[in-house]
């Protein structure tokens, strides 16, 4: 199986915010690792929240494009102006 690009710079993006959550989370004055476990993953929440909604952003653009470049193909083929 293939993997497509765009999954792996993403996943990249993923684990690099996931390192820096952890190193940013974990000062060594630090009593629970409950605690520490907690703000860990809400950290991990947020930055996979954004790079959800740009990931959204891009798929819009791109299908935006996408719809824009095939009604003008068609409208080629058709003779038809815009």
């Amino acid at each position: 199986m293939t993997r497509h690009p765009y999954k792996t710079v993403g996943l990249r993006v993923v684990a690099g915010l996931i390192s820096i959550s952890l190193l940013a989370a974990a000062p060594a004055a630090r009593a629970s690792l409950k605690s520490d476990a907690v703000q860990a993953g809400h950290a991990l929440g947020t930055a996979g929240r954004h790079v959800g909604h740009a990931a959204k952003r891009a798929g819009l653009a791109i299908g935006h494009a996408a719809k824009a470049g095939g009604l003008a193909f068609w409208h080629a083929i058709k003779g038809k102006g815009r």
